[in-house]
């Protein structure tokens, strides 16, 4: 019988505050994760059925999605095993470097 592991999944919103909850899948779940992630990016909207009631998030309105544990199959699109630049600071000024862009993570 497959053991249910628990993934957290937060929703970063372009409007409004991020949206957390976690789900229990199987290894077999686990696995289609990639295939699902690839046609929830490729609809126009998202939907997930939290505590009794289905929330649809339309896609435009996502700024990103933050999925823990990383999946072990990703779509081809995916870079894996990166890790974040750190900050600096110049002469006490405001820090500079390439993470300038990049969303913190929640």
């Amino acid at each position: 019988m497959n053991a249910k592991a628990q993934i957290s999944i937060t929703v970063k919103l372009v409007n409004g505050p991020p949206i957390s909850f976690k789900v229990e899948r199987t290894e077999s779940e686990r696995r289609n994760i990639a295939a699902n992630i690839e046609s929830a990016l490729s609809s126009s909207y998202v939907g997930v059925e939290l505590e009794g009631r289905l929330l649809i998030v339309p896609t435009h309105n996502i700024q990103f999605i933050v999925i823990s544990p990383a999946p072990e199959l990703m779509v081809k699109s995916v870079v894996r095993g990166a890790t974040r630049l750190r900050r600096r600071r110049v002469g006490g000024s405001r820090p500079t470097g390439d993470t300038d862009s990049v969303p913190r993570l929640v």
